[in-house]
This record gives structure tokens, sequence and C-alpha cells, in this order.
């Protein structure tokens, strides 16, 4: 975490000095996102839920012509890493479920599943569902089951890595 703290922004230092992040400190996080967005010129979305107490939102940009276009799009993708990166992958993060606490919800999801049409036991793995999914023609048919219990297939990023180890996409 200490890592993290030292390299992140201005702004997320201090959401982040005492190592937890707050609900307020999310949402306050998150619309100073989205706030910059806006400033850059961009055309936000409204905040949606994305599953396990995470939020988001979307963007599109508007230009005249290609100039300014890029201009935005510059301006806009500077916004994350300013307000909101680091912020999100510590709450991702404290999301989690325990390790107990996805064992004892394991039984349930296993159950759902079953219900979707994918064959696993009340003790299956990730890696036992990923090779029941991949044999599948329609792999959307795990959504219900995924949207039910996001915390079980919750997978955060290291809240330790830096902004050069991240695959995070630019869109909020």
């Amino acid at each position: 975490m200490d890592s993290l703290v030292e390299s992140t922004s201005e702004y997320q230092k201090l959401l982040l000095e005492d190592g937890v992040v707050s609900a307020d400190e999310y949402e306050q996080s998150l619309l100073a996102y989205r706030t910059c967005v806006e400033d850059a010129g961009a055309t936000p979305s409204e905040i949606y839920e994305t599953g396990n107490g995470e939020r988001a939102f979307d963007y599109q940009v508007f230009a005249a012509d290609d100039e300014d276009l890029e201009r935005i799009n510059a301006l806009a993708e500077e916004c994350l890493p300013k307000y909101f990166q680091d912020v999100g992958k510590v709450w991702a993060y404290q999301q989690l479920l325990s390790p107990a606490e996805l064992q004892d919800l394991r039984p349930e999801v296993a159950k759902c599943l079953r219900g979707v049409g994918i064959d696993v036991d009340n003790d299956f793995t990730l890696d036992d569902l990923a090779d029941r999914v991949a044999e599948l023609d329609d792999q959307s048919v795990i959504q219900p089951c995924v949207q039910k219990y996001p915390g079980f297939f919750a997978v955060a990023p290291d809240p330790n890595k830096t902004d050069g180890d991240s695959n995070e996409s630019g869109d909020g």
C-alpha cells in the first residue's frame, strides 16, 4: 500500500493515506473523475453499478474536427490516473470476499450454475468452472449467476501495483 500511495496523484494520496477507502471517499473520487472528464470537454454518462459495490460511467467525445477530438480525448484520459484509478483499485480489493466467505457461498453458486446448465460439483474450483464455460457455445449463460453473486466472481487488481503494471482502460 505504501508504494501505491507514493506513486499516486496528489488528489488520491489524501484519500489513501490511512490505507482504507471509505464509501464516501470512493464516491468523492468517482465524482471528481467524472467532473474532470466533463471539464475536459467529454460527455459522461450517468454513474451506474458494475457489481460488487463498484460504480462506473462511460463517456463520449464529440468534436468539430480530429484535432479537437484528440485534444479532448487526451485531457479526458488524464482524469482517471489523477482522480480515481488507485482509489478504485483499493476499493475493489476491499470488496473481495474472504476465503471463508467464498467457501460458504460456493454451494449456492454451484446450484445457480447448475440451474443455467453448467455442470459443477458443490466444491468446484474457478479453474473447473472456466473449463466448463469454455466448452459452451454460448458462454453468456453464466451471467445470471455472476450478477446474483458478484462477490464470488470478483477479482480485484493488486492495489500495490503501479500504473505501469495495470491493464486498466480509459473508460470510467
